[in-house]
């Protein structure tokens, strides 16, 4: 997977994290991702780009465009990862994605890559927001009713 940005820099990224985390994905949510939409305040900061030592790489933006995307999209995302890889449902799916990813993406931001580098990416990315997602609800939980007034 290739991302460059207006200076013509570009930054290749390996497949294989992604084909692992789709494994764990349809480990941990067979169902896919719950439907409905997380907490605003939690989903945006989320999604925010993590800084390392003052600045943010473009590996990270990529991460960030792929939370944006899982955020924004969790059952097209779901359909996406249930669908066989070159399936006519991934093909859809990417398809419906198009705009998200586009509206995602930093000003400035070229993405190019082949649909199973951003399936793996989009599956790394479902993973850890369905991971942080029952966190944060069981955080909620934790908290007494009274003192979320």
């Amino acid at each position: 997977m290739l991302c460059g940005d207006r200076t013509g820099d570009w930054l290749y990224l390996e497949p294989h994290a992604g084909g692992f985390a789709e494994i764990y994905y349809h480990r941990e949510f067979p169902l896919g991702l719950a439907s409905g939409a997380a907490d605003a305040a939690w989903a945006e900061a989320w999604i925010r780009p993590r800084v390392v030592e003052g600045a943010v790489s473009q590996e990270e933006l990529l991460h960030a465009t792929a939370r944006c995307v899982v955020v924004r999209q969790p059952e097209i995302v779901s359909r996406l990862l249930a669908g066989a890889p070159f399936s006519a449902a991934e093909v859809s799916a990417m398809r419906q994605l198009r705009g998200d990813i586009s509206s995602c993406l930093d000003s400035g931001i070229q993405l190019t890559a082949s649909p199973q580098s951003l399936r793996g990416l989009l599956a790394e990315a479902a993973l850890r927001y369905g991971e942080a997602r029952g966190a944060a609800q069981n955080d909620a939980a934790a908290v007494p009713a009274a003192s979320r007034h």
